[in-house]
């Protein structure tokens, strides 16, 4: 089951809680009106998180795909327009797999997402370092503005605009 629901924010924008058969993660605009993806942990989890995002929903499914190439492809405004070389050699895309360490601090010390393609469907984990509580919850903090991975952090937020237009369709997109 893979299942994309609208949820009333906090603030002056929307939430949206992603659900599959290992569990939810939201994705939300937070207060200082940066992208923030969360995961409560549950009772037996530590310090990682792994979900799997298949084609079972084709709209999720499309807008991981989008984002994961978009980013490989030194492409994070989805449009022809070419990054600078320095962008290019600080892409959060390494050895296959997308890399973001949280914009909340150091590296050693926040948590992190992987994005990983499989055959037909996308791996997102999220991890936390040494140090953290095992019940704490997984933050990812993806800045508007001085964000380490500018600006791949875009394409994220492009992923978080196109589940709003979705919504703004009046559509609620569930697939059994």
């Amino acid at each position: 089951m893979i299942k994309l629901e609208k949820k009333q924010g906090n603030w002056l924008s929307d939430n949206y809680k992603l659900t599959v058969d290992d569990g939810y993660f939201e994705i939300l605009i937070g207060g200082d009106l940066d992208l923030y993806w969360y995961c409560y942990p549950e009772e037996d989890e530590s310090f990682s998180k792994t979900f799997v995002i298949t084609r079972e929903n084709d709209f999720v499914y499309n807008e991981f795909d989008k984002l994961y190439n978009n980013i490989k492809n030194n492409n994070p405004y989805g449009s022809d327009e070419e990054l600078d070389s320095y962008f290019i050699n600080h892409s959060p895309y390494q050895d296959g797999k997308i890399l973001w360490y949280s914009d909340d601090g150091e590296k050693d010390k926040v948590c992190n997402l992987t994005i990983e393609q499989e055959e037909d469907s996308y791996k997102v984990t999220l991890n936390k370092p040494e140090g953290y509580d095992a019940y704490s919850i997984f933050s990812i903090r993806f800045r508007n503005s001085g964000s380490r991975y500018d600006p791949y952090n875009i394409a994220f937020m492009g992923m978080y605009k196109d589940m709003e237009e979705y919504f703004n369709k009046d559509k609620e997109y569930i697939k059994k």
